[in-house]
């Protein structure tokens, strides 16, 4: 789904999909789900309905970008390792 990401249909599919479980799982206790949690962020970055209107895209970017913070300062180092990789995955692209 990732590659199609840039479709309409399927960047709406994403965020009504993986919204909900995706920033439960990025303030999850369990680093393991943190962790996995980075991973689908990167991937999906930002995570948006392209149905929605600009100030709705800017939160969700917004919300996007807290993650990646709390993800980088994360007591894990795991995490912060993941946090970081996908700062610099999303900022290359």
């Amino acid at each position: 789904f990732y590659v199609n990401k840039k479709s309409p249909d399927v960047e709406s599919m994403l965020h009504r999909c993986y919204g909900p479980l995706l920033w439960r799982s990025l303030a999850a206790t369990n680093a393991r789900v943190r962790l996995q949690a980075a991973a689908v962020l990167t991937d999906t970055f930002p995570l948006r309905d392209p149905d929605a209107g600009q100030e709705w895209t800017e939160a969700c970017v917004q919300k996007s970008v807290e993650a990646l913070i709390s993800l980088m300062s994360d007591e894990v180092a795991n995490v912060r390792v993941a946090g970081s990789n996908a700062t610099a995955k999303i900022l290359s692209q």
